[in-house]
């Protein structure tokens, strides 16, 4: 019973407890930043051209990194693709570091559970990750046909 309150297991629960304590202060911040961004959900389809329910999903999905994915909108979006996906896809290269088309379809995103994707439904996501990530078009190619269907 004594080894459980040494000095070193005491001062280690401490720091445990101080940790905990940061963690939800930042919670406390955070859930505050997620309220500003649901509350200025009309603003921001406004200001980025995507409507409200796009938005929406978005802060949902993002939290505090809705504007640096928001941010990496085109002016144009890509070929079979919004706006807003081409967007989804860089964030998911650039701040996930995703690197296969699993990757963006079934950890940075949800999409691939979300249908029955075939090679011709999922070539414009292999394509425009491959234009992030200077693939040439076999690997392109190898992507598509690696995903799961």
């Amino acid at each position: 019973m004594q080894e459980i309150f040494s000095p070193e297991n005491r001062q280690a629960l401490t720091d445990t407890l101080h940790n905990v304590r940061d963690l939800t202060g930042m919670l406390v911040g955070y859930s505050e930043r997620i309220d500003a961004l649901f509350s200025s959900v009309a603003q921001l389809a406004a200001q980025y051209r995507i409507t409200p329910e796009e938005a929406a999903l978005t802060v949902r999905h993002y939290g505090v990194q809705t504007a640096r994915l928001l941010d990496s909108l085109s002016q144009q979006p890509g070929a079979g693709l919004s706006r807003l996906e081409c967007a989804q896809i860089a964030f998911a290269v650039e701040h996930e570091m995703a690197e296969k088309l699993a990757d963006l379809m079934f950890v940075s995103t949800y999409w691939g559970y979300e249908r029955r994707w075939t090679e011709q439904t999922v070539a414009p996501f292999a394509a425009e990750m491959g234009r992030q990530l200077g693939w040439k078009e076999q690997r392109v190619s190898d992507e598509i046909l690696s995903m799961p269907r």
